[in-house]
């Protein structure tokens, strides 16, 4: 019989073969709702009642006035953008350590990226980087609440308003958290989420606009809806808005999501309680640091779990890790590999045309030539494993990540040798 001390990328037997619990979870609720919008035979967006409902009661949930569904996290960006008039020629700032969705929106929008460092501490855009890139071009700034974890906006805000900026907070791997009392979503101008398959709320596809501006709410809405005025088909479009898309979500999608929104506090929490047990086992453990923060009185969201180790006391190459932690039943990715900067949608061609290359813009960005330490280290030296391992789970769930973790550690010379 195989050596269960062994490591199970080296022929040994995994810590794990239970399969965690599956991923996205369904029950009668989203077979319910589906039925309701399928016998109603109203199935498009403008037309039906379901996108509304889940509207006001995510809207609820972040303290927001008004929430406009839409057709992923992406176009999000994109619409509010465009609906707060940030185009050709504006520079966006958001951190050089997230999902290319960020930059690739903003250039949608014809705006241009601005990279800026994080925090160590978060992997949260840094306050002090974000204000050393403000230039007389800056129109916006897009701080990402990374992983659950909620970046510093108490500072960002007051230099945002200082210099007469839109915030936009990008709330994708963060649906719910609080940060001194307040939702995500009622910090800036603008927030945007996402409902891809990844995330603990999830129809496989789908985003989210919310806002305290009701005039803003309403240009997004026309913005996801060719640009009318209202959701019905024939009504004008708004004067001076431009070219808008169709970027609606259908009312089955809608379905599935507020079933998953009635689940999600409980998700949640049962989450929290998982992930405060495994990062008090992981004290036990030399060169671990959770990225994660969990605060007291709030409540805290983990989207992903993120992992930073050092690398001079485990000296394994970062894919090696998450390859081998995947191996031992635990599933794991290696996350991001470069800032944005250095990523290839940065150094397409269509960078050096509009909107970065054309003459409303008039400067040059070398993006290859910036660097960005502290979002290096993170690219280096963090791993992430997936939230389902971690959502429904229970102590004993916990247990085998620990020791998967710890076993590998322990056997880190193999997978050092010959790197």
């Amino acid at each position: 019989m195989k050596n269960r001390s062994r490591l199970a990328i080296k022929g040994g037997n995994p810590v794990r073969t239970k399969p965690f619990p599956s991923w996205p979870q369904v029950d009668e609720r989203e077979f319910e709702n589906i039925k309701r919008v399928l016998d109603s035979r109203t199935w498009y967006q403008s037309l039906g009642d379901i996108t509304s409902e889940f509207e006001d009661r995510f809207a609820d949930f972040h303290e927001a006035k008004e929430a406009v569904l839409v057709t992923s996290g992406q176009d999000a960006i994109k619409i509010s953008l465009r609906a707060l008039g940030v185009g050709p020629g504006d520079e966006v700032i958001m951190p050089a350590y997230t999902c290319a969705a960020d930059p690739v929106a903003t250039m949608h929008a014809n705006a241009v990226p601005v990279f800026a460092d994080i925090e160590k501490k978060n992997h949260c855009l840094d306050p002090a980087e974000f204000k050393k890139k403000i230039t007389s071009r800056t129109k916006a700034v897009m701080p990402v609440h990374f992983g659950g974890n909620v970046a510093n906006m108490a500072e960002i805000k007051t230099i945002a308003r200082e210099n007469g900026l839109f915030i936009i907070e990008d709330a994708a791997l963060a649906q719910g958290a609080t940060r001194e009392g307040k939702s995500i979503g009622s910090w800036g101008d603008v927030a945007i989420f996402s409902f891809g398959d990844d995330k603990p709320m999830t129809a496989g596809c789908g985003g989210m606009i919310t806002t305290n501006d009701r005039s803003l709410a309403d240009k997004c809405r026309a913005m996801r809806n060719g640009g009318r005025k209202s959701n019905d088909f024939y009504s004008e479009t708004i004067e001076g808005l431009g070219l808008a898309w169709n970027h609606r979500l259908s009312e089955l999608s809608a379905a599935v999501l507020l079933a998953q929104f009635e689940k999600y506090p409980s998700h949640i929490a049962l989450e929290e309680k998982n992930v405060r047990y495994l990062f008090d086992r992981l004290k036990e453990l030399e060169g671990v640091r959770p990225v994660n923060q969990l605060l007291p009185d709030e409540r805290n969201v983990i989207d992903i779990v993120m992992l930073e180790y050092d690398k001079q006391k485990i000296d394994i190459p970062k894919e090696i890790f998450a390859e081998a932690l995947t191996a031992e039943g635990i599933p794991s990715l290696m996350g991001y590999d470069l800032p944005l900067n250095e990523h290839r949608v940065m150094k397409s061609p269509f960078t050096r045309r509009c909107p970065i290359g054309c003459s409303y813009y008039g400067k040059r960005i070398d993006y290859a030539a910036q660097v960005f330490p502290v979002s290096s280290q993170a690219c280096q030296s963090t791993i992430w494993i997936w939230h389902y391992a971690i959502l429904l789970g229970n102590e004993r769930d916990m247990d085998d990540v620990f020791f998967a973790i710890k076993k590998i550690i322990d056997n880190a010379h193999e997978l050092s040798e010959g790197k």
